[in-house]
């Protein structure tokens, strides 16, 4: 999943047919260019802790293990719902937060 975000970013960057070198990126470009580094971020940020957690086993003794694990795995749990609420306060369908 990382890989293919990556791979759009950069053929994002590079200028399209049509597209001079001196003018700058569509606005399209760049609004796909945020939505798919934010998707990338969060991706990162759900599993980033899990990979942490299998890289630590067999270094660290049983109890500091199950600690580590625990937590990175609720971090993981609550990054996982953070990109369909930032999808959600982005189209503005929470007025709880909003104040509206």
């Amino acid at each position: 999943m990382s890989f293919c975000c990556l791979a759009v970013l950069r053929a994002l960057r590079s200028p399209g047919p049509g597209e001079g070198e001196g003018q700058g990126p569509h606005l399209a470009k760049k609004r796909a260019f945020r939505i798919i580094t934010v998707s990338l971020v969060f991706t990162l940020a759900n599993y980033l802790p899990v990979i942490v957690v299998a890289s630590l086993q067999g270094h660290i003794s049983d109890r500091s293990f199950y600690t580590v694990s625990a937590t990175c795995y609720s971090l993981s749990v609550f990054c996982s719902f953070l990109q369909p609420l930032h999808f959600l306060f982005r189209a503005g369908k929470m007025q709880c937060i909003m104040g509206h």
